[in-house]
């Protein structure tokens, strides 16, 4: 659970309370915060969507959290990765990871980047890590994606053909791109 939610054991009090157009007012919500656990990031990596969008996940140390061992969060796009890491993440950065309603582990904050720059830092990639093609930023609505331009990336044609053998497509029972 990630949170409770108390109302009016009394239906009169809970009715008089009156609604708004989206929810009812004889109620009160309350959310759990999410515990957090430190570690430190070890690396970006890129995976491969089947329309040629490239993901940066973390990996960081690995950490026990809530029963079960964590070492990568999706960072989504460029635009989360920036906010949630900074403007020039780095290994060895101090994180804090929470199981996002105990199940999803993300990263919630990043130490701010050091001022001494004789450590390396992570770069958004200029060529695909699949195939090595030529990659490029888009802005879609208001999130920046990184794509591999490359229509004949093996990546993304694997992806395309699990996905068409997959659930959603002809639903082939054993058949996996491992």
């Amino acid at each position: 659970i990630d949170g409770i939610v108390f109302k009016y054991d009394n239906i009169k009090e809970y009715n008089e309370a009156g609604r708004t157009d989206h929810h009812f007012k004889g109620g009160l919500a309350y959310k759990f915060y999410d515990e957090t656990y430190s570690t430190r990031l070890r690396h970006i990596s890129w995976t491969m969507g089947r329309t040629g969008i490239l993901t940066p996940v973390a990996v960081y140390d690995e950490i026990e959290i809530e029963g079960s061992m964590c070492n990568r969060a999706s960072l989504h796009n460029i635009n989360i990765m920036k906010q949630t890491l900074g403007e020039q993440p780095y290994p060895g950065q101090q994180i804090e990871v929470a199981k996002i309603n105990q199940i999803i582990p993300q990263i919630v904050a990043a130490q701010d980047p050091q001022m001494d720059m004789s450590f390396k830092m992570f770069h958004i990639p200029k060529v695909c890590p699949y195939c090595e093609e030529e990659t490029e930023i888009k802005q879609e609505n208001s999130s920046e994606m990184l794509y591999c331009i490359n229509p004949y990336c093996n990546a993304k044609l694997i992806n395309h053909l699990d996905h068409f053998c997959g659930k959603k497509g002809l639903d082939i029972k054993g058949l996996s791109k491992m």
